[in-house]
């Protein structure tokens, strides 16, 4: 943590940056990348697991390579979400520190990118319970909650797995819009140690009564909060220091909160956490090598695009045609590159008249693109 003088300096230096006339909205390409990557290495995680090793139906060998990969020594589907929180982090707290910025531009923009699509997957999910004919167990009620992406706040299960970590996204939301209304968005160093004080005594109680408490939704905030303090070193270069020291604190808190809360899984939380962090890092400090012209620029662009939704639509794709394809072939490339292609196609087909529809009607009403 910063020192009281470096604090006051960082508040010093915003109020600068605000002074000053707009400048243009800088585009991160190595963010657009890691997102892209990160829903991939989602998509494998769980093909690898579920699919292939049928777990939690077959437990999974220890020394085995998917115990060594996916989920014993490290974790690739924690690894891959980490940096989804710290890209969303990096890019969030940003938008509202924008000249004019507002928290109905912010609301509504936050809307219109995560829902259309969103509603989307909700839709084909429902196309896979008809056509595998599961109507019988399905919960209307949890269908409707589901809707409002506020499920897990009412006690309602998520239809799909992976939509547990948009919580966390409304939560960092709110989180933010709670700063900025009250002037202090520039000190989301302090939000950071408000998170990492959550964990650990989230950590601390639930390791001691064994009660699912929520530690996950802290260490998430604080890799978040990190992440914007890399973000706001990348605009001032004197307060990099204190970005990179940010970042340092959030990995060690790992340690200490995966040891209390987790106990046998503690190793694969540390390496799966401090793995994110130092890819984004590396990432971060080499940004300018994603920023030239050509093939790579647009496959970065490409990746930042289908991004969500890959990872809102893929794990319907690997319900319905990988379980399919794998039971009675049981070829791994088969059902691999299938699986890849089609949620490629779904998540590209969202993006082209979805998501990037309702990101240009919400720009004509005046909202930025987020």
């Amino acid at each position: 943590m910063p020192l009281f003088k470096c604090r006051s300096h960082s508040s010093r230096s915003y109020t600068r940056r605000v002074d000053k006339p707009p400048q243009p909205s800088r585009h991160y390409a190595f963010v657009d990348v890691l997102r892209g990557v990160a829903s991939l290495l989602v998509l494998l995680f769980h093909q690898q697991v579920h699919v292939f090793m049928d777990y939690p139906t077959k437990p999974i060998p220890q020394g085995s390579f998917t115990w060594w990969v996916f989920l014993g020594f490290f974790d690739l589907g924690k690894f891959a979400v980490v940096l989804f929180f710290l890209v969303s982090g990096f890019l969030i707290p940003a938008t509202l520190r924008r000249p004019g910025a507002t928290l109905a531009v912010f609301t509504r923009s936050r809307f219109f990118r995560l829902y259309p699509a969103y509603w989307l997957s909700l839709g084909f999910v429902l196309v896979v319970i008809a056509a595998t004919g599961g109507w019988k167990t399905l919960r209307w009620g949890d269908v409707l909650v589901n809707v409002t992406m506020l499920q897990k706040f009412v006690g309602r299960p998520d239809l799909v797995g992976a939509y547990w970590t948009l919580q966390i996204e409304l939560i960092f939301y709110a989180l933010c819009a709670v700063l900025f209304r009250v002037g202090r968005l520039h000190r989301t160093d302090v939000a950071q140690w408000g998170a990492m004080g959550g964990a650990l005594v989230c950590a601390a109680l639930r390791g001691a009564t064994g009660k699912p408490l929520p530690v996950a939704l802290f260490l998430a905030l604080t890799f978040m909060f990190a992440g914007d303090r890399l973000r706001i070193g990348d605009k001032d270069p004197a307060l990099r220091g204190h970005a990179m020291r940010s970042a340092v604190l959030a990995v060690l808190v790992v340690v200490p909160v995966a040891l209390l809360g987790y106990r046998d899984e503690a190793l694969r939380y540390c390496t799966s956490y401090a793995a994110a962090m130092a890819v984004f890092l590396v990432c971060w400090r080499a940004a300018k090598a994603f920023e030239g012209e050509g093939l790579l620029r647009r496959l970065s662009r490409f990746l930042g695009d289908i991004s969500y939704g890959m990872y809102v639509l893929s794990p319907t794709v690997l319900l319905w045609v990988g379980h399919g394809l794998h039971k009675p072939f049981e070829n791994r490339w088969l059902t691999g590159l299938t699986v890849i292609g089609l949620s490629v196609l779904a998540a590209w087909l969202s993006w082209r008249f979805v998501e990037r529809p309702a990101i240009a009607w919400g720009r004509r009403k005046g909202l930025p693109a987020g």
